[in-house]
């Protein structure tokens, strides 16, 4: 195979990988374009993470069938993503440098749209929770609440509350519902102490001075 057509077919794999519409696309993607990329007849994608050997994404060509990990000469490609996973994708071998090298590549691309992916996703679902907020906030009474929340949430504080841990979504939900720190410790069953350390943490990452700031900023 020519240098020009090695690189066209990487250049195709990387195309698809991106343009993948979710992340099965992506890993169902990876494992055709590292079939085209290396020139095979199968390629195969496992997590093994914790010692384990699951199959996630599997592509052939030419009737080819996935023997399974195990399989004498299967050239082996590992990488481990950012938030610790492992994986491998696997190849019928030898495999040269120069096609890991691509692979390599195309793999990289795959976990940086994966992780986008599943970031955007995570992002629209943070908002969907803080315009119903939103919503709930818009009912209190307005003599109690004049801050409340009249319009659309913000795309910037809707990014900044997706950056909280799961356990300070969940007292943001209560302080933007009008809740006092007894009240929320009461609902999350936790200390009064552990509710003010973590609405103190979620003023200092929404750049908000006090509660009613933090109310007003997410209209």
């Amino acid at each position: 195979m020519s240098a020009h057509s090695q690189r066209a077919r990487l250049e195709h794999a990387v195309a698809r990988v991106v343009d993948s519409p979710d992340v099965h696309g992506v890993t169902q993607s990876l494992c055709a374009g590292a079939v085209s990329v290396a020139g095979t007849v199968w390629a195969a994608l496992e997590d093994r993470s914790a010692g384990a050997r699951r199959p996630i994404a599997f592509a052939q060509s030419g009737g080819g069938a996935y023997p399974g990990s195990g399989t004498p000469g299967v050239g082996v490609v590992e990488f481990v993503s950012d938030t610790g996973e492992h994986y491998a994708l696997l190849i019928p071998g030898p495999v040269s440098q120069a096609t890991r090298d691509d692979i390599a590549l195309l793999t990289q691309t795959a976990m940086a749209t994966a992780e986008m992916l599943l970031s955007e996703q995570h992002l629209h679902h943070q908002r969907l929770r803080l315009d119903a907020l939103r919503d709930q906030l818009s009912e209190l009474d307005p003599s109690l609440h004049p801050s409340r929340a009249t319009g659309p949430m913000s795309a910037e504080f809707a990014s900044a509350a997706a950056l909280l841990t799961e356990r300070e979504r969940q007292v943001l939900e209560q302080v933007l519902s009008g809740a006092a720190n007894a009240a929320i410790a009461g609902e999350l069953g936790v200390s009064l102490e552990t509710v003010k350390t973590h609405v103190k943490r979620i003023l200092r990452k929404m750049g908000a001075a006090n509660r009613a700031e933090l109310i007003s900023r997410s209209r």
